[in-house]
């Protein structure tokens, strides 16, 4: 449901070496795409090959109008080749994991073979593909005391909602012990043990916390990854108490009315993991609110990158709001265009700094229908 890219994790034993993937007999039309199957960088022109040339072909869809590339101004991402002396694959090394294609020698029907032997192994080279897309802004919260614990996370992007149950969401489950504690975020009446929640707008909710124990308990911050627009506060509605959320972020408070204990504790799986439910009154709550205001091209954040990214609400009627950050000052422009290619809409046509922004637009009067919007800079066009 979220967009890519995604990122994969893998884990076990690497390849051993002579990896020789099966290809398909063809002519010098045919192209096979292969990878590099170790979790180090091969050289290209080490790796043995029978009835295929001697030209790797790797799509770098990071690649820019200057860089070398073939792609135009209006273009983004080219072809790098190499042919065993001369491209834009340096010294033809391939890194871990790239997918790459080369292609048919022969006329007729070949017998293509490559291996991938211990000789092509090699160091160095550059992996093209897609960048890292930005991490969620997200912290943890856990409570402990009298041998019992509990987390919640909170997690904040632009799909959030401080209301309903959303994509990124995950649900607070009944403990199945006697002995237990209970933290979670309360919105829309539901207890969440990951709260996916709004980036751009103030909020405040309850926390929910109840134990089986009584005594000292603390809740503490970690996985502290909030940007440095975002403030939280931790609100203690018994005491009075309102502290900021941090790296350093402690609180200790003591509980005297304690949850009874079940008997049975698997009796509630009897019809299936049973929800977490909230109590009438909170004690506890958090507010979230960006230190900088969130309006049409209102900065929020230094960045080094340029980025486009997706409009939200999208599908939308009859308001979007499309983010986008710049990496050096110049001129910049974001436009709007039809499927016919033709411009409906200018939005942005002026000199900004480097940072992140965002700009909506307002499709009343347009057609429904699908919609382009193109981020133009100095040597940028996304």
């Amino acid at each position: 449901a979220d967009a890519f890219p995604k990122t994969l994790s893998i884990s076990g034993t690497e390849n051993a070496v002579d990896v020789s993937p099966s290809l398909i007999g063809g002519n010098n039309s045919y192209f096979y795409l292969v990878g590099n199957p170790f979790a180090t960088t091969i050289d290209f022109d080490a790796v043995s090959k029978t009835d295929l040339t001697d030209v790797a072909y790797v799509w770098d869809v990071n690649s820019e109008a200057g860089d070398g590339g073939k792609n135009s101004e209006t273009a983004t991402g080219s072809w790098k080749t190499w042919n065993g002396t001369t491209g834009d694959i340096t010294d033809g090394l391939i890194a871990p994991f790239q997918g790459f294609f080369i292609q048919a020698n022969t006329t007729g029907f070949p017998n293509p073979e490559i291996t991938f032997g211990a000789a092509s192994k090699s160091t160095g080279g550059t992996f093209l593909g897609k960048a890292n897309k930005s991490t969620f802004a997200k912290a943890r919260l856990e409570v402990s005391g009298k041998n019992v614990s509990n987390s919640m996370w909170l997690q904040f992007s632009e799909n959030g909602s401080a209301s309903s149950h959303v994509m990124g969401d995950a649900v607070e489950l009944q403990a199945l012990s006697n002995s237990y504690a209970e933290l979670a975020v309360v919105k829309g009446g539901e207890l969440f043990d990951i709260a996916h929640l709004p980036i751009t707008e103030k909020i405040s909710l309850p926390i929910s916390f109840k134990t089986t124990e009584s005594g000292l308990f603390t809740i503490s911050a970690s996985n502290f990854e909030i940007p440095s627009n975002m403030k939280l506060v931790f609100h203690d509605y018994e005491m009075g108490e309102e502290l900021e959320i941090n790296e350093s972020f402690s609180y200790q408070f003591e509980i005297t009315s304690v949850q009874s204990k079940e008997l049975s504790p698997l009796k509630s799986l009897q019809s299936g993991p049973i929800r977490a439910k909230s109590s009438n009154q909170n004690r506890f709550g958090i507010t979230m609110e960006p230190t900088t205001a969130v309006s049409n091209e209102d900065e929020l954040a230094t960045v080094n990158e340029f980025v486009l990214e997706q409009n939200y609400p999208n599908p939308f009627n009859p308001t979007t709001t499309i983010s986008y950050s710049i990496g050096e000052t110049g001129p910049v422009s974001i436009a709007v265009y039809n499927v016919m290619g033709q411009k409906v809409a200018e939005l942005l046509n002026t000199t900004k700094t480097a940072g992140t922004y965002q700009v909506n637009w307002n499709a009343t009067g347009q057609a429904s229908g699908i919609y382009y919007y193109r981020l133009q800079a100095p040597g940028q066009v996304i």
